[in-house]
């Protein structure tokens, strides 16, 4: 199962792509965007997956300011202090909801439907979500899509091991592919 990295930026049908969750490729779009373009005035707290992000991916000069501002913050810091909230999780917490929504109204579409039941693919925390937001009569729907993912998904595992054995090391991306299927994307909250 090959895939193409593709930018979307519109929503759910655009970020169709085999063997990749389609909320979770969105709200990696969202994220990268977040982090690349953010104004330092807009973040009160980061965690830890989101400030290493920052400290990695974002302009230096902009992750510097924001930095400052939180370190700023600290100045009067206290041990019995409790946590801030992370501004991006709140955001990202905010997009995978309305993500969510879109594709609840995208099955209502045919086409869709067949699509993910012959080649879509949903990681484990979305299906849960969907499964609980979606009308009776899809909800099997979700199952039949993450049984056949899974199932897909357990060859090209065992495949790449089989490939690892005689030195092959072609394949990799089913391990990235595995861990947002099992996970789901980065930097989102359980």
């Amino acid at each position: 199962m090959k895939t193409v990295k593709t930018t979307f930026s519109e929503g759910i049908p655009q970020a169709l792509a085999k063997g990749h969750c389609p909320i979770c490729a969105l709200i990696a779009e969202f994220q990268e965007r977040l982090i690349a373009g953010t104004q330092s005035c807009e973040i009160s707290a980061l965690c830890n997956y989101h400030a290493w992000s920052m400290a990695k991916a974002a302009p230096a000069d902009m992750a510097a300011r924001i930095f400052v501002q939180l370190v700023d913050r600290t100045r009067d810091w206290r041990p019995s202090d409790p946590d801030m909230e992370c501004s991006f999780c709140e955001r990202v917490d905010e997009h995978e909801l309305a993500r969510m929504e879109e594709m609840t109204e995208q099955f209502e579409r045919a086409p869709i439907r067949e699509w993910m039941k012959l080649q879509g693919s949903f990681c484990l925390r979305h299906a849960r979500k969907l499964n609980d937001s979606l009308p009776e009569d899809l909800r099997d729907l979700v199952v039949q899509i993450t049984v056949r993912s899974r199932a897909e998904l357990k060859d090209e595992l065992t495949s790449l091991l089989a490939h690892l054995r005689s030195g092959d090391r072609t394949g990799w991306g089913v391990l990235g592919r595995a861990a947002e299927f099992l996970t789901s994307q980065r930097g989102m909250r359980r």
